[in-house]
């Protein structure tokens, strides 16, 4: 027995003898710390503080142009005012939103994509005593909507819809596939995906409430599309709301795949090889998008980039003046 133990402890290391390493428990690793969160498993798909920001801009843009629309087609005066974009979650707001609503649910027909449009009630009666032509009351009623109402007021959530994505959503308007009054009957009631939450208060006449959308998650625009649409020239309040939108712009000199023993083993002074050549360019990231291509520079002491290559943008490269 003494020779089997002998046998299975030849050639370890002991402990203070040359190529030992002390217990997982004492191991140190040097570098600077990094700070850890608990994982969030109630909202696992954060929005990125840029992509609020973005539709922040986009919606707030369109409040003017939704309070036209609006007074236009329900032929009284209408004042909105922006409030704020939040991150939720479908479950969320459904839980806490009042009973009975007036829940509008919008879905393209080739996704299952879920937008709902909340309208307080007291709004919702008003919209409709409007488009048939009635005294405005503000009066709120709990029944069920009829057909004729849901009919009527589709109109005016389907104008409040497309208003306030038009920036940002340039395709065919969304239909509205469902009215309801009790949030928690629908199937996302229980569902924790992530949505961008946009609140404004409407006023018309006597009645005052909320109106709040919840935008899918893979909706929420990205600061690339404010960029863009900046570009086309036709929009002149996207062109202000880019402007004030505050970006982290990054330099990607080239990428490379390693293996887990690989970084694990790196140290300083080791020289890692890219498939990028010497003369090769250097990406320009915004909000991590790709939207140009360059290459490295010295201007004035400092490190500088010079664009060559528009990528993700239409617009053209100016000849660099000469000195860069």
């Amino acid at each position: 027995m003494d020779n089997n133990v002998n046998h299975s402890t030849a050639g370890v290391p002991r402990p203070g003898q040359a190529g030992s390493r002390p217990p997982a428990s004492t191991q140190r690793v040097s570098g600077p710390e990094v700070e850890t969160r608990p994982y969030d498993f109630e909202h696992p798909v954060p929005l990125r503080a840029q992509q609020l920001d973005a539709l922040r801009l986009a919606t707030a843009g369109a409040c003017d142009s939704l309070q036209r629309a609006l007074t236009q087609l329900l032929r009284h005066p209408v004042g909105i005012e922006f409030l704020s974009v939040e991150q939720s979650t479908y479950r969320d707001y459904l839980t806490a939103s009042d009973e009975p609503t007036c829940l509008g649910v919008f879905a393209p027909a080739d996704s299952t994509e879920v937008w709902l449009l909340d309208t307080n009630r007291c709004l919702a009666f008003t919209m409709i005593d409007c488009l048939l032509g009635g005294v405005v009351s503000g009066v709120t009623l709990s029944r069920p909507f009829t057909a004729v109402e849901t009919h009527v007021i589709q109109k005016a959530l389907s104008t409040i819809l497309r208003e306030l994505t038009a920036d940002f959503l340039p395709t065919a308007p969304l239909p509205m596939t469902r009215l309801i009054s009790d949030g928690s009957l629908i199937a996302e009631a229980g569902s924790n995906a992530a949505v961008a939450l946009v609140s404004l208060e409407v006023v018309i006449g006597p009645s005052r409430g909320l109106v709040q959308l919840c935008v899918p998650w893979k909706r929420v625009p990205h600061v690339s599309v404010l960029l863009q649409e900046t570009e086309r020239g036709s929009n002149e309040r996207m062109r202000v709301a880019a402007g004030k939108v505050r970006v982290q712009v990054s330099a990607r000199l080239a990428q490379l795949k390693l293996s887990t023993r690989d970084v694990a083993n790196l140290c300083a002074g080791d020289l890692l090889l890219t498939d990028n050549p010497v003369t090769g360019e250097i990406s320009l990231m915004i909000d991590e998008h790709e939207l140009f291509r360059g290459t490295t520079g010295q201007s004035h002491n400092r490190r500088s980039l010079v664009i060559t290559t528009s990528v993700g943008t239409t617009r053209g490269v100016r000849t660099p003046p000469e000195g860069t």
